[in-house]
């Protein structure tokens, strides 16, 4: 079985390094409030929700829990040598850890399962994953314009998680409170909203098309 703390540890390890190109618009280190590919890639494939979609086997279910204790120490490392690197450098390193994370796991599926767990990260991050996965912009051929009005419509949600976050809205003993949770949601939500409607009628049908079937995502468990 997966352990609910190490994998949420290493997801925190790629959200935390750096944003995108949305930096340059003022995003700073917030980019990673709607979570590295990388990182989505690691809290999905603990889900058993997640397990029973692609149809992992006992021996792959074993292999990824392998692959996630060494992925910890890697993220451990590359939070120790972070602060004294300059913007650029902890963006590169960023990409070259999601980057390596994403290989490690998708050397443990097949193709079929690698082509599905590609759709539900689209799903889990919605269009705001343009503003952090250039594959996907290019995919979408999404325009110079677009991208500017979409990292201002992303930093502006990061503006409000942040209000909200030091509002106090949390639920205890470091968890997050349903209230808080129900307005960080709202907040994503009119965040794709807004987004979506940069996008063309085509780039719409398109991102939809990537996304493949949708999937009903369980909701966030505790940590035990």
């Amino acid at each position: 079985m997966f352990k609910p703390k190490l994998w949420m540890t290493v997801a925190l390890a790629v959200a935390v390094a750096a944003p995108s190109w949305a930096q340059g618009r003022g995003q700073g280190r917030f980019g990673g409030a709607f979570g590295g590919p990388g990182g989505v890639v690691l809290q999905l494939v603990r889900m058993p929700e997640v397990q029973a979609e692609l149809k992992l086997t006992d021996e792959q279910k074993v292999k990824l829990q392998q692959v996630g204790q060494e992925l910890l120490q890697s993220g451990r490392e590359l939070l120790q040598g972070l602060r004294d690197l300059s913007p650029e450098e902890r963006e590169k390193r960023r990409q070259e850890f999601q980057a390596e994370t994403t290989k490690r796991i998708n050397a443990v599926l097949n193709e079929e399962q690698r082509k599905r767990l590609r759709q539900l990260v689209l799903q889990r991050q919605g269009v705001a994953i343009i503003a952090q996965d250039e594959e996907v912009a290019q995919q979408l051929k999404v325009t110079n314009d677009q991208k500017l009005k979409i990292q201002d419509i992303v930093r502006a949600a990061n503006e409000e998680r942040r209000a909200l976050l030091q509002g106090g809205f949390g639920g205890g003993g470091g968890g997050v409170s349903p209230e808080m949770r129900a307005r960080m949601n709202e907040i994503t939500r009119k965040t794709n909203e807004k987004i979506e409607a940069v996008l063309t009628d085509e780039q719409k049908k398109q991102w939809k098309e990537m996304c493949g079937a949708p999937f009903d995502f369980p909701e966030p468990r505790r940590a035990a």
